[in-house]
């Protein structure tokens, strides 16, 4: 299974076309915030499934949208956020123990604009801004270790 990660894309509606066209195919395509409604103006692969939270900067223009959500995907919870209810620019401590709270094995998010991916359970993956082309994919199957790769075009 393939998930593709954008985050950040701020209303790059163009980079956000680039990546969808370079990834698909993808059977999952999350957005962990601040830009979703871009989202809209994307050709989405028919068959991908879509999981996005609000970000900060969305909250202007997206009311009825969770900012954090859960979702077993190839036998893994994930915890999808974008980053700013755990103070992501100030640090990874808030995320890591939400992720544990909620036993979650993988924790995506946003926010920072930068590419992260720590090591250990959960794992934090941050796929970077989508504005400036920057990505992230991880590939999993049930039974087997993910695989967080990142990308840009």
């Amino acid at each position: 299974m393939k998930l593709l990660i954008l985050s950040d894309s701020h209303g790059n509606v163009r980079s956000i076309r680039r990546i969808l066209e370079k990834e698909a195919p993808f059977d999952y395509l999350i957005h962990c915030g601040d830009g979703v409604r871009d989202l809209i103006h994307a050709e989405i692969p028919a068959g991908s499934r879509v999981l996005k939270v609000a970000g900060n900067v969305d909250l202007s223009v997206v009311y009825d949208m969770d900012r954090v959500i859960t979702e077993e995907i190839c036998g893994l919870h994930f915890l999808i956020t974008h980053g700013d209810l755990y103070d992501a620019h100030n640090g990874y401590g808030m995320l890591m123990s939400e992720g544990r709270n909620t036993d979650s094995d993988v924790v995506l998010f946003g926010h920072t604009h930068i590419q992260y991916c720590s090591e250990g359970t959960p794992v934090l993956f941050n796929p970077g801004t989508a504005m400036k082309g920057f990505y992230g994919v991880i590939h999993c199957e049930a039974g087997e270790d993910p695989v967080f790769t990142h990308g840009k075009i």
